[in-house]
């Protein structure tokens, strides 16, 4: 009798919390739309981002899991950095952007990650220094990235090889 009535009582309150949380994600957020919603919707989302609330008050950058289901798959599929093999859940790469308990945005594999080839500043036991990186097409879909440090091999979208130079 009391667990039921506890039961029915949580239930009240998480509805009316998760309204409450609603009402003020709505209000911060303006126009986002749920990524539960936009999945399950049969509308296809045809423009915007993948956005999350950062709740901790400090930079960061996370590795999210997203459903790839629906008509707004494909859209999703181009804000995502992996996609499982079977093709049924993508993995978004998160990040705050010096923006700390605001907005984290997908970095994608297209237009908001930066080139690989070429040097860019590195912080070096507090001394800054150039890195070179290159990217090398070995054949077709096969693909080699590196860096001073590791050399990464990617073929047919997947990474094949990993190897640390240094130690090489």
């Amino acid at each position: 009798m009391v667990y039921e009535d506890a039961e029915k009582l949580y239930a009240e309150v998480a509805k009316d919390g998760k309204e409450m949380f609603e009402e003020a994600v709505a209000a911060y957020l303006g126009g986002l739309i749920p990524l539960e919603r936009a999945i399950s919707s049969q509308i296809p989302m045809t423009n915007g981002r993948i956005a999350a609330l950062n709740t901790v008050h400090a930079n960061r950058r996370e590795v999210i899991e997203i459903p790839l289901s629906g008509p707004s798959a494909m859209r999703l599929r181009t804000e995502v950095v992996q996609i499982s093999k079977d093709g049924s859940k993508a993995y978004a790469l998160m990040d705050s952007e010096n923006n700390p308990g605001g907005l984290m945005f997908s970095k994608g594999m297209y237009a908001d990650l930066k080139p690989v080839s070429g040097e860019y500043p590195r912080l070096w036991f507090g001394r800054e220094s150039m890195q070179t990186i290159t990217a090398t097409n070995v054949a077709g879909d096969e693909f080699i990235l590196s860096n001073a440090n590791i050399s990464m091999t990617i073929k047919g979208g997947r990474i094949t090889s990993l190897y640390d130079t240094i130690l090489q």
